[in-house]
């Protein structure tokens, strides 16, 4: 499945509902501006979605910049990293890791 950012228009605790209904387990994380995270994978599904501030995160040869209420699914094994804009970022990190 190609990578895509669904903007959701939810707020907070309406997006961990949404994500705990997918069957996944949510951590709410908060990264410092400028932060970055160098390419790696993960053996589960994960939803990332933004409650404020930004990032990026750069798969597939592409840049996918998120903004709050945008969701972005990176699948089992995809290599990714992401970078943090200028103002940090708090988001909601779903995952699927029943295998």
């Amino acid at each position: 499945m190609a990578p895509r950012i669904v903007h959701t228009g939810l707020g907070r605790r309406e997006a961990i509902d949404a994500l705990h209904r997918e069957g996944l387990d949510v951590l709410e994380w908060t990264d410092e501006p400028g932060a970055t995270y160098e390419e790696h994978t993960h053996p589960y599904r994960e939803v990332r979605l933004v409650l404020d501030g930004s990032m990026t995160i750069i798969c597939h040869g592409g840049e996918y910049a998120l903004r709050p209420a945008d969701r972005f699914e990176i699948q089992p094994g995809e290599p990714h990293r992401a970078s943090v804009g200028p103002d940090g970022v708090h988001y909601l990190a779903g995952r699927d890791e029943s295998g």
